[in-house]
């Protein structure tokens, strides 16, 4: 399903719960609460490799229930039906 504005979602991993990273990192996009959120803007852009190849970088601003904004990559991130 593609993630597109108004739509409410929740990250695929929650920040310090991955398998690979067990610690906490303390970044901007970790430290945004847990939860759902509500898409409220979506920015694209292409990028193209050396190799010329174009692929279309995504990233959400968010919001959550406290009324909080953050940009997260669109790939972290699942709808909900």
């Amino acid at each position: 399903m593609k993630i597109s504005e108004g739509d409410i979602v929740r990250r695929k991993v929650q920040p310090g719960r991955s398998v690979n990273d067990p610690w906490w990192p303390m970044t901007a996009s970790s430290i945004f609460y847990d939860g759902y959120y509500m898409v409220i803007d979506i920015m694209t852009t292409i990028n193209v490799n050396n190799k010329g190849t174009d692929t279309h970088v995504s990233i959400c601003k968010i919001m959550d229930h406290h009324g909080q904004f953050n940009w997260i990559a669109t790939n972290n991130l699942l709808k909900i039906s």
